[in-house]
C-alpha cells in the first residue's frame, strides 16, 4: 500500500507517526520526505507500507489518521514470484 501524511513542524512528529505502524507490525518498504509548498518547515512523506494481516494495516492506519493527514494513494498485491 502507498500512502501519503502531511506532518507538522513539532517535535515527535514523524516519530509519533510510525510508531503504529511498528506496534501492529506493518513493514515499511519505503519512506521519501518532500517539503510542503508555501508551509515552511513542513513535510509530506511517502510511504510504501506491507502488511500479511489485513487488519493490523487498518488499525495501524487508523490511529496514524486520528494524529495526522493521512491519504491512501493505491493498494498492491504482493509480488508472489
Amino acid at each position: 500500500m502507498s500512502i501519503a501524511m502531511r506532518l507538522g513542524h513539532r517535535p515527535r512528529a514523524l516519530l509519533a507517526s510510525l510508531e503504529p505502524f511498528a506496534r501492529h507490525q506493518v513493514n515499511l518498504l519505503k519512506i521519501e520526505s518532500r517539503p510542503i509548498h508555501g508551509r515552511p518547515w513542513e513535510y509530506q512523506f511517502f510511504l510504501d507500507v506491507a502488511s500479511d494481516r489485513p487488519g493490523l494495516l487498518e488499525q495501524a492506519l487508523s490511529e496514524v489518521r486520528a494524529a495526522t493527514e493521512l491519504r491512501a494513494l493505491g493498494r498492491y498485491a504482493a509480488d508472489k514470484t
